[in-house]
């Protein structure tokens, strides 16, 4: 796998950072004695329909094999209780550490919980959880990222010299962090642009799936001819959104007169594509493949050394993509061969039942 420069650089800082902890406790770690063969870590995954996730399983299984550790991965199949209940299995199990990217970061807390009660350190990845102590959040900084899109769409309000937008509004699941966030940062960056009237139109969950997101833009579409705008919070429901404006006859270009301003955040395959054939505005890349593997160095140091000493957050870098610049990036995490809609059999050999 390539990285960018600004990824690459990104990576090694948070590597060294990982090691610098692991080899500063060489000398205090002779009371816990923690062999490699005694430490699994086990990664709580609420849905891996989605690309980015099944990126940062991909990341997590093969560093914890390169590191000789054993991992594996459990997939709630977008269900609430059976990821609380995969959780408490993971503990049944003896897991040595526990990864979670929740599907609800306030229901998730009572598992959190009940980790903390068998000193089972806990990571996440791309969203924290409300409660219970969290050893680590691994996650983009999903306010700046709302953010980014919301600068992108005002360049192309602007290019295009419109002082009022229509716009409807695909949240993520309600209740979890980044779809909160994600608002959050959008409407900041509106909000410092009054010279444009932005006018909310509607608003749906979409559920981070693309299914709700084509209903709900369906929908809206149809009793509201006037959208010219549209902000998913994540590019796995892009694929909704477009299939729902194609329909209607308004997927069209940016060269278009009458193409909707759209975009949202993770850098899927999707996503890349459209960007590339100008029928999306602005995607922002994250990186859920390296945030696998910084994970997998994270349990191992916290099994092995304890997990005092990490970091509560790590940020990872994400990219701005638009039809003008994404010709630049020579290799992006959504150009890899890591599935779409269903779970890639190299993996599916990786899953707990």
């Amino acid at each position: 796998m390539k990285f960018s420069r600004s990824k690459l650089i990104f990576f090694v800082l948070v590597v060294s950072l990982v090691f610098t902890l692991i080899f500063s406790n060489l000398v205090f770690a002779q009371d816990k004695e923690v062999k490699n063969e005694d430490i699994y870590v086990i990664y709580s995954q609420y849905s891996l329909l989605s690309p980015f996730f099944v990126a940062s399983a991909y990341g997590f299984v093969n560093q914890m094999e390169r590191m000789g550790l054993k991992g594996a991965v459990m997939d709630a199949g977008n269900v609430l209780q059976r990821q609380m209940d995969m959780i408490d299995d993971a503990i049944t199990r003896g897991a040595t550490a526990i990864v979670i990217t929740p599907m609800d970061s306030d229901a998730l807390s009572t598992a959190v919980e009940k980790c903390n009660e068998e000193n089972i350190p806990v990571f996440t990845i791309d969203r924290s959880i409300t409660g219970g102590k969290v050893t680590t959040v691994l996650q983009s900084d999903n306010v700046e990222c709302g953010r980014k899109v919301a600068r992108e769409f005002v360049n192309q309000i602007k290019k295009r010299g419109l002082k009022e937008v229509n716009l409807l509004q695909i949240h993520g699941q309600l209740g979890s962090s980044p779809s909160r966030d994600r608002d959050k940062g959008f409407w900041e960056v509106m909000e410092l642009n009054p010279d444009i009237k932005i006018n909310l139109i509607g608003e749906a969950a979409g559920d981070w799936m693309p299914t709700p997101a084509m209903e709900a833009t369906l929908a809206y579409l149809t009793a509201n001819p006037e959208i010219n705008a549209i902000y998913y919070e994540a590019d796995v429901m892009a694929p909704g959104v477009f299939a729902a404006m194609e329909q209607l006859g308004r997927l069209v270009p940016q060269s278009d007169p009458e193409h909707i301003i759209n975009g949202g955040v993770d850098g899927t395959k999707f996503a890349l594509e459209s960007v590339r054939n100008g029928l999306m505005d602005v995607s922002i890349s994250q990186m859920p493949y390296s945030q696998g593997i910084v994970v997998a160095y994270l349990a191992y140091h916290a099994a092995k050394y304890g997990a005092d000493e990490l970091p509560p957050e790590l940020f990872f870098d994400t990219q701005v993509l638009t039809p003008e610049n994404i010709g630049s990036y020579t290799s992006l995490w959504g150009d890899l061969p890591i599935g779409g809609s269903e779970i890639p059999e190299e993996l599916k050999a990786k899953l707990l039942r």
